[in-house]
Protein backbone atom coordinates (compact mmCIF):
# COMPACT_ATOMS: atom_id res chain seq x y z
CA UNK A 1 0.00 0.00 0.00
CA UNK A 2 0.82 3.55 -0.66
CA UNK A 3 2.22 5.65 2.66
CA UNK A 4 0.00 8.21 3.04
CA UNK A 5 1.27 11.88 3.25
CA UNK A 6 0.55 14.05 5.58
CA UNK A 7 1.04 17.90 6.13
CA UNK A 8 -0.66 20.40 8.63
CA UNK A 9 -1.09 23.99 7.36
CA UNK A 10 -1.46 27.07 9.46
CA UNK A 11 -2.95 29.96 7.44
CA UNK A 12 -4.78 30.16 4.61
CA UNK A 13 -4.24 33.79 2.53
CA UNK A 14 -2.97 33.84 -0.94
CA UNK A 15 -0.07 31.53 -1.03
CA UNK A 16 -1.04 29.79 2.52
CA UNK A 17 -4.51 28.66 0.26
CA UNK A 18 -2.31 27.71 -2.74
CA UNK A 19 -0.04 25.12 -0.79
CA UNK A 20 -3.04 23.43 0.64
CA UNK A 21 -4.73 22.76 -2.90
CA UNK A 22 -1.59 21.65 -4.24
CA UNK A 23 -1.30 19.36 -1.03
CA UNK A 24 -4.98 18.36 -1.20
CA UNK A 25 -4.71 17.73 -5.07
CA UNK A 26 -1.56 15.60 -5.02
CA UNK A 27 -3.69 13.60 -2.55
CA UNK A 28 -2.06 14.26 0.92
CA UNK A 29 -3.84 14.19 4.05
CA UNK A 30 -3.84 17.85 4.44
CA UNK A 31 -5.21 19.43 8.16
CA UNK A 32 -5.93 23.00 7.73
CA UNK A 33 -6.33 26.27 9.93
CA UNK A 34 -7.30 29.23 9.34
CA UNK A 35 -8.26 32.25 11.79
CA UNK A 36 -11.38 32.95 9.39
CA UNK A 37 -13.56 29.72 8.91
CA UNK A 38 -14.36 30.95 5.57
CA UNK A 39 -11.13 30.12 3.60
CA UNK A 40 -11.24 26.77 5.66
CA UNK A 41 -14.72 25.82 4.26
CA UNK A 42 -13.31 26.28 0.51
CA UNK A 43 -10.70 24.23 1.37
CA UNK A 44 -12.36 21.21 2.87
CA UNK A 45 -15.32 21.07 0.12
CA UNK A 46 -11.88 20.21 -1.98
CA UNK A 47 -10.98 17.41 1.06
CA UNK A 48 -8.80 19.39 3.22
CA UNK A 49 -9.53 18.34 6.30
CA UNK A 50 -10.49 21.51 9.30
CA UNK A 51 -8.99 21.71 12.54
CA UNK A 52 -10.97 23.76 15.15
CA UNK A 53 -8.05 25.25 17.15
CA UNK A 54 -4.07 25.96 16.07
CA UNK A 55 -3.17 22.74 18.58
CA UNK A 56 -5.44 20.26 17.09
CA UNK A 57 -3.77 21.45 13.41
CA UNK A 58 -0.56 20.80 14.27
CA UNK A 59 -1.24 17.55 16.42
CA UNK A 60 -2.70 16.05 13.56
CA UNK A 61 0.68 15.63 11.41
CA UNK A 62 4.11 15.73 12.00
CA UNK A 63 5.18 17.98 9.63
CA UNK A 64 3.87 21.58 9.75
CA UNK A 65 3.95 24.32 7.68
CA UNK A 66 3.13 28.17 8.68
CA UNK A 67 2.22 30.80 6.00
CA UNK A 68 0.73 34.47 7.31
CA UNK A 69 1.30 37.90 6.53
CA UNK A 70 4.14 38.51 8.71
CA UNK A 71 6.30 37.39 11.39
CA UNK A 72 4.73 38.77 14.23
CA UNK A 73 1.18 37.33 13.09
CA UNK A 74 2.96 33.58 13.59
CA UNK A 75 4.17 34.61 16.69
CA UNK A 76 1.30 35.40 18.33
CA UNK A 77 -0.71 32.40 15.91
CA UNK A 78 2.31 29.84 17.52
CA UNK A 79 1.87 31.43 21.43
CA UNK A 80 -1.78 29.75 21.09
CA UNK A 81 0.20 26.37 20.55
CA UNK A 82 0.30 23.54 23.12
CA UNK A 83 4.10 22.92 23.65
CA UNK A 84 2.99 19.09 23.89
CA UNK A 85 1.37 19.21 20.65
CA UNK A 86 4.62 20.45 19.29
CA UNK A 87 6.57 18.04 20.33
CA UNK A 88 8.73 15.97 17.69
CA UNK A 89 7.54 17.60 14.69
CA UNK A 90 8.63 19.88 12.32
CA UNK A 91 8.08 23.59 11.78
CA UNK A 92 8.62 24.75 8.04
CA UNK A 93 7.84 28.63 7.97
CA UNK A 94 6.90 30.05 4.14
CA UNK A 95 6.18 33.50 6.23
CA UNK A 96 8.35 36.63 4.69
CA UNK A 97 10.73 38.27 6.98
CA UNK A 98 14.02 39.17 7.77
CA UNK A 99 16.83 37.44 9.65
CA UNK A 100 16.32 38.65 13.09
CA UNK A 101 12.71 37.35 12.32
CA UNK A 102 13.61 34.29 11.54
CA UNK A 103 15.54 33.72 14.13
CA UNK A 104 13.21 34.64 16.21
CA UNK A 105 10.44 32.31 15.19
CA UNK A 106 13.02 29.09 15.43
CA UNK A 107 13.55 30.11 19.07
CA UNK A 108 9.93 30.15 19.79
CA UNK A 109 9.70 26.98 17.76
CA UNK A 110 11.84 25.04 20.07
CA UNK A 111 10.80 26.47 23.03
CA UNK A 112 7.53 24.98 21.67
CA UNK A 113 8.87 21.39 21.41
CA UNK A 114 9.59 21.14 17.95
CA UNK A 115 11.61 19.34 17.07
CA UNK A 116 13.17 21.01 13.72
CA UNK A 117 12.60 24.13 12.17
CA UNK A 118 13.62 24.68 8.74
CA UNK A 119 13.03 28.44 6.94
CA UNK A 120 11.65 28.89 3.04
CA UNK A 121 11.19 31.63 1.09
CA UNK A 122 8.87 31.18 -2.02
CA UNK A 123 9.70 33.11 -5.21
CA UNK A 124 6.44 32.32 -7.16
CA UNK A 125 3.10 33.89 -7.20
CA UNK A 126 0.21 31.80 -5.93
CA UNK A 127 -0.45 31.51 -9.58
CA UNK A 128 2.86 30.01 -10.20
CA UNK A 129 3.46 27.98 -7.46
CA UNK A 130 3.66 24.33 -8.74
CA UNK A 131 5.62 24.94 -11.54
CA UNK A 132 8.99 22.76 -11.97
CA UNK A 133 10.74 26.56 -12.68
CA UNK A 134 9.62 27.92 -9.59
CA UNK A 135 12.03 28.36 -6.57
CA UNK A 136 11.37 27.88 -3.01
CA UNK A 137 14.93 28.34 -1.34
CA UNK A 138 15.28 26.76 2.18
CA UNK A 139 17.69 27.16 5.01
CA UNK A 140 17.85 25.61 8.19
CA UNK A 141 18.05 21.67 9.21
CA UNK A 142 19.50 19.80 6.50
CA UNK A 143 17.84 16.54 7.64
CA UNK A 144 14.18 17.98 7.56
CA UNK A 145 14.85 19.87 4.04
CA UNK A 146 16.24 15.83 2.77
CA UNK A 147 13.01 14.10 3.94
CA UNK A 148 10.93 16.58 1.78
CA UNK A 149 12.86 17.18 -1.04
CA UNK A 150 11.60 14.51 -3.38
CA UNK A 151 7.66 14.95 -1.84
CA UNK A 152 7.93 18.77 -2.33
CA UNK A 153 8.35 19.22 -5.97
CA UNK A 154 5.01 19.15 -6.37
CA UNK A 155 5.59 22.61 -5.11
CA UNK A 156 8.77 23.65 -7.58
CA UNK A 157 12.54 23.85 -7.76
CA UNK A 158 13.37 23.23 -3.88
CA UNK A 159 16.68 25.06 -3.54
CA UNK A 160 18.96 24.26 0.36
CA UNK A 161 21.02 27.34 0.79
CA UNK A 162 22.72 25.64 4.29
CA UNK A 163 21.67 25.67 7.88
CA UNK A 164 22.19 29.17 8.98
CA UNK A 165 18.36 30.68 8.50
CA UNK A 166 19.54 33.86 7.79
CA UNK A 167 20.26 32.58 4.09
CA UNK A 168 16.62 31.96 2.90
CA UNK A 169 14.93 35.33 3.96
CA UNK A 170 18.62 37.00 2.45
CA UNK A 171 17.95 35.15 -0.69
CA UNK A 172 13.92 35.79 -0.78
CA UNK A 173 15.17 39.89 -0.96
CA UNK A 174 17.76 39.29 -3.37
CA UNK A 175 15.55 38.09 -5.81
CA UNK A 176 12.71 40.75 -5.10
CA UNK A 177 15.28 43.50 -5.57
CA UNK A 178 15.86 41.98 -8.98
CA UNK A 179 11.94 41.86 -9.43
CA UNK A 180 10.65 45.58 -8.68
CA UNK A 181 14.06 47.09 -10.83
CA UNK A 182 12.20 45.25 -13.25
CA UNK A 183 9.12 45.98 -12.11
CA UNK A 184 9.13 49.72 -11.28
CA UNK A 185 11.31 50.12 -14.71
CA UNK A 186 7.96 48.67 -16.90
CA UNK A 187 5.43 50.88 -14.78
CA UNK A 188 7.48 54.27 -15.41
CA UNK A 189 7.98 53.36 -19.26
CA UNK A 190 4.38 52.03 -19.68
CA UNK A 191 3.25 55.32 -17.87
CA UNK A 192 4.67 57.33 -20.04
CA UNK A 193 3.58 55.46 -23.25
CA UNK A 194 -0.26 56.15 -21.99
CA UNK A 195 0.71 59.90 -22.28
CA UNK A 196 1.32 59.61 -26.09
CA UNK A 197 -0.29 59.19 -28.88
CA UNK A 198 1.69 55.75 -29.31
CA UNK A 199 -0.66 54.32 -27.18
CA UNK A 200 -4.21 52.53 -27.70
CA UNK A 201 -6.61 49.96 -26.39
CA UNK A 202 -4.15 47.12 -25.47
CA UNK A 203 -0.94 48.58 -25.81
CA UNK A 204 0.87 47.89 -22.78
CA UNK A 205 0.40 44.26 -23.11
CA UNK A 206 1.54 44.61 -27.03
CA UNK A 207 4.80 47.28 -25.63
CA UNK A 208 5.51 44.33 -23.35
CA UNK A 209 5.34 41.18 -25.74
CA UNK A 210 6.05 43.13 -29.16
CA UNK A 211 8.98 45.97 -27.67
CA UNK A 212 10.39 44.67 -23.83
CA UNK A 213 10.79 41.50 -24.14
CA UNK A 214 12.68 41.31 -27.39
CA UNK A 215 14.97 44.38 -25.88
CA UNK A 216 15.28 42.74 -22.96
CA UNK A 217 15.89 39.31 -24.30
CA UNK A 218 18.37 40.01 -27.12
CA UNK A 219 20.38 43.43 -25.70
CA UNK A 220 20.25 44.04 -22.24
CA UNK A 221 20.63 40.74 -21.19
CA UNK A 222 24.05 41.04 -22.74
CA UNK A 223 24.91 44.21 -20.97
CA UNK A 224 23.30 42.93 -17.63
CA UNK A 225 26.14 40.21 -18.73
CA UNK A 226 28.89 42.57 -19.08
CA UNK A 227 27.74 44.25 -15.49
CA UNK A 228 28.30 40.95 -13.62
CA UNK A 229 31.65 39.99 -15.02
CA UNK A 230 32.81 43.48 -14.09
CA UNK A 231 31.66 43.55 -10.47
CA UNK A 232 32.88 40.17 -10.17
CA UNK A 233 36.53 41.59 -11.12
CA UNK A 234 36.28 44.57 -10.06
CA UNK A 235 37.22 46.56 -13.05
CA UNK A 236 34.30 48.67 -14.18
CA UNK A 237 35.75 49.89 -17.51
CA UNK A 238 35.47 48.03 -20.50
CA UNK A 239 38.60 47.85 -22.69
CA UNK A 240 37.07 48.06 -25.85
CA UNK A 241 35.92 51.13 -25.93
CA UNK A 242 32.35 50.41 -26.84
CA UNK A 243 30.54 51.42 -23.14
CA UNK A 244 28.15 53.68 -21.76
CA UNK A 245 29.85 55.83 -19.28
CA UNK A 246 28.66 57.17 -16.39
CA UNK A 247 28.83 60.56 -17.66
CA UNK A 248 26.97 59.63 -20.87
CA UNK A 249 24.51 58.08 -18.42
CA UNK A 250 23.88 61.19 -16.34
CA UNK A 251 23.23 62.97 -18.96
CA UNK A 252 20.86 60.57 -20.10
CA UNK A 253 18.89 60.05 -16.94
CA UNK A 254 18.68 63.81 -16.28
CA UNK A 255 17.10 64.02 -20.19
CA UNK A 256 14.50 61.56 -19.07
CA UNK A 257 13.32 63.27 -15.88
CA UNK A 258 12.55 66.03 -18.07
CA UNK A 259 10.75 64.00 -20.67
CA UNK A 260 8.90 62.95 -17.50
CA UNK A 261 8.04 65.78 -16.32
CA UNK A 262 6.88 67.74 -19.81
CA UNK A 263 4.88 64.25 -19.62
CA UNK A 264 3.00 65.01 -16.44
CA UNK A 265 5.14 62.25 -14.49
CA UNK A 266 6.78 62.03 -11.71
CA UNK A 267 10.54 61.21 -11.65
CA UNK A 268 10.88 59.75 -8.10
CA UNK A 269 11.39 55.95 -9.33
CA UNK A 270 14.35 57.26 -11.45
CA UNK A 271 15.50 60.38 -9.30
CA UNK A 272 17.72 58.16 -6.67
CA UNK A 273 19.18 56.39 -9.30
CA UNK A 274 20.36 59.35 -10.84
CA UNK A 275 21.40 60.84 -7.71
CA UNK A 276 23.79 57.14 -7.24
CA UNK A 277 25.39 58.19 -10.54
CA UNK A 278 25.98 61.61 -9.81
CA UNK A 279 27.95 60.87 -6.61
CA UNK A 280 29.82 57.84 -8.29
CA UNK A 281 31.01 60.59 -10.64
CA UNK A 282 31.80 62.68 -8.02
CA UNK A 283 33.86 59.76 -6.66
CA UNK A 284 36.15 60.02 -10.05
CA UNK A 285 34.04 57.33 -11.68
CA UNK A 286 32.89 59.74 -14.71
CA UNK A 287 34.44 56.83 -16.98
CA UNK A 288 32.79 53.89 -15.85
CA UNK A 289 30.16 51.80 -16.77
CA UNK A 290 26.75 51.72 -14.05
CA UNK A 291 28.09 48.70 -12.56
CA UNK A 292 30.85 50.11 -10.76
CA UNK A 293 27.16 51.77 -8.79
CA UNK A 294 27.56 48.59 -7.12
CA UNK A 295 29.90 50.94 -5.36
CA UNK A 296 28.13 53.64 -4.08
CA UNK A 297 24.74 51.55 -3.05
CA UNK A 298 26.29 50.15 0.40
CA UNK A 299 25.50 52.37 3.84
CA UNK A 300 28.84 54.06 5.08
CA UNK A 301 30.43 51.75 7.43
CA UNK A 302 28.95 48.40 5.91
CA UNK A 303 30.77 45.39 5.54
CA UNK A 304 30.49 46.02 1.64
CA UNK A 305 33.55 47.47 -0.30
Amino acid sequence: MPVERSVSLIGLGLMGSALARIFVNQGWKTTVWNRSSAKVDTLVAKGALPAASVTECIGASNLVIICLINAQAVHDVLGDADAHSCAGRSLINYTSGTRVQAQQTQEIAMKLSFSAYLHGAVLASPETLGLPQSPIYYAGDEEVFRSIESDFKILGRSVYLGDDLALAPLIGCIMMDAFFGLAVGFLQSTALLRTSRLYSAGGAERFLLEELVPFFSHCQLTTLSDFARQIDNRKYLRGDGNGMPLSLLVQTLDNMSKTHHQYGLCNDLFGPLLNLMRARVAQGGAAEEMSSLIKVIPEPGSRCD
